[in-house]
């Protein structure tokens, strides 16, 4: 599957226009999902369209939101690897483990990652960074501490009524990850670190 060039017309005008304030999520590597994707996405990484996205996106200093499953990164290090100065986030960390985020990052400071759905506690994954309890497991407590600069929460709503109307329920529950972290990290991780990639003036 590959993305039309005749998108980097629109993509081109949406960029001109100083509306936007980031591009994104744009589907690239994601599984099979009901109601989205039934037979999943699959448009590299490194698509030729989506190289020159990451250029328009750098010239107008936008950062661009991707979902690239887990397995793919070695595909989203390349993307990484194109324009350094391309501000990449990595939609829902690709649901990857407490280690391949931290690798990541250690290797890409160009790299932030949103953490939707990943610490969504109506979804599978917030299983793996808590215990049951609800406590943060210490390797991605960690992770937010060392990594707080990086990291943004995400709401994911899509576009069933029922993800808004639990949407207070989601928030309550970030914040309850959030109280566990230093003040500082927690302020980042839920605030600046989006203020600061992002112009919303």
């Amino acid at each position: 599957m590959k993305i039309p060039r005749s998108a980097l017309v629109s993509i081109q005008a949406s960029l001109e226009s100083g509306f936007f304030k980031g591009y994104g999520e744009v589907l690239l590597r994601l599984h099979p999902l009901k109601g989205v994707a039934p037979n999943g996405v699959n448009v590299p990484v490194n698509d030729p369209v989506m190289l020159k996205l990451y250029n328009m996106a750098a010239d107008y200093n936008l950062p661009v939101n991707v979902h690239v499953d887990s397995r793919y990164s070695k595909e989203l290090e390349k993307a990484l690897h194109y324009n350094r100065k391309t501000i990449i986030i990595w939609a829902h960390c690709g649901y990857a483990n407490h280690a391949l985020i931290r690798a990541m990052f250690e290797k890409h400071p160009n790299l932030f990652g949103d953490l939707s759905i990943l610490a969504d506690p109506y979804k599978k994954y917030a299983r793996t960074l808590t215990d049951f309890k609800g406590f943060l497991k210490p390797e991605w407590k960690k992770l937010f501490e060392d990594f707080s600069d990086r990291l943004m929460l995400g709401s994911d709503m899509g576009k069933e009524k029922s993800r808004y109307m639990m949407t207070p329920k989601i928030i309550r529950h970030y914040r309850k990850l959030l109280f566990q972290i230093s003040p500082e990290a927690a302020n980042n991780i839920g605030l600046r670190d989006a203020h600061k990639i992002i112009s919303f003036l």
